[in-house]
């Protein structure tokens, strides 16, 4: 049997430095996908809130979409809705610049009516119910009136079985999205959710 000499074999306090470097790193490994885990939870949350924010309407309907036809020539020249919060939603800033509000008929589309540059007295949104200042919150209501003839005249003008849709697009929020038909008899006023055309 032979015997090498000058060779001696691990000892346990080498052992115990190896396990020991084999833990610190394993620790940080360990340490370093746990962090990355909780970065990519934080940041999927994130872009779901930001998605659910998008996705739901920060605005509904506050009963009916009123048409009028104020010079009695039977074309509807002027339409209203009132708008309120939706449940569970943050304010809604309906100011001019903020809110863009678009009118489409049979004859054409026009963006951001809500410009008093664009279009003098197209658009107005007047508080109905509310403390005085262009936010949309709980418990407040809003009016928005549309002058179709300050748009574009009789282009804008709606007739008998005309469509129409307003669209509503707040800063933060879905669209809401108003689309009506009038009627076969033009009246001076005109509640559109109830008649049938």
């Amino acid at each position: 049997m032979r015997v090498f000499k000058g060779r001696r074999g691990i000892t346990g306090l080498e052992t115990a430095i190896i396990l020991i470097a084999f833990v610190i790193v394993a620790s940080v490994f360990a340490f370093t996908v746990l962090n990355m885990g909780f970065l990519t939870t934080q940041t999927a949350q994130s872009t779901i809130q930001a998605g659910t924010q998008q996705a739901a309407s920060s605005m509904q309907l506050a009963g009916s979409v009123i048409a009028y036809d104020t010079n009695d020539d039977n074309n509807v020249d002027k339409i209203e809705i009132y708008v309120k919060l939706s449940p569970g939603r943050q304010a809604v800033d309906l100011s001019e610049g903020k809110l863009i509000i678009s009118y489409t008929n049979a004859k054409g589309h026009w963006v951001n009516v809500y410009n008093s540059t664009a279009y003098t007295n197209g658009c107005v949104v007047a508080e109905v119910t509310g403390d005085g200042d262009m936010l949309l919150e709980r418990g407040e209501l809003f009016k928005i009136t549309l002058n179709l003839t300050a748009i574009d005249g009789s282009n804008a003008a709606l007739s008998a079985y005309d469509w129409f849709k307003i669209e509503l697009k707040p800063p933060v929020g879905a669209v809401l999205a108003v689309e009506r038909t009038i009627p076969a008899n033009v009246d001076a006023v005109m509640d559109l959710d109830a008649v049938t055309s």
